[in-house]
């Protein structure tokens, strides 16, 4: 009989306090509701970025592409 190998995923906040560190707050909030929604144009706007939908998903999109993020 084989052991099977189990995998131990960090939680959210572990995570986002590594990353906190490096980043301005709204782009950690950004990072925080992106992680919970999955949505990039709702997490900006939730996170205080403002626009049409638009200039939310550009926002995203750039903030998205950064190595910090």
């Amino acid at each position: 009989m084989s052991t099977a190998e189990v995998t131990v995923f960090q939680p959210i906040s572990a995570i986002s306090s590594y990353v906190n560190n490096a980043l301005t707050p709204r782009t950690n909030l950004f990072i925080n509701h992106w992680l919970v929604t999955g949505n990039g144009t709702e997490s900006a706007r939730l996170a205080g970025y403002q626009g049409d939908d638009n200039v939310l998903a550009v926002s995203a999109s750039r903030l998205l592409r950064q190595a910090k993020v």
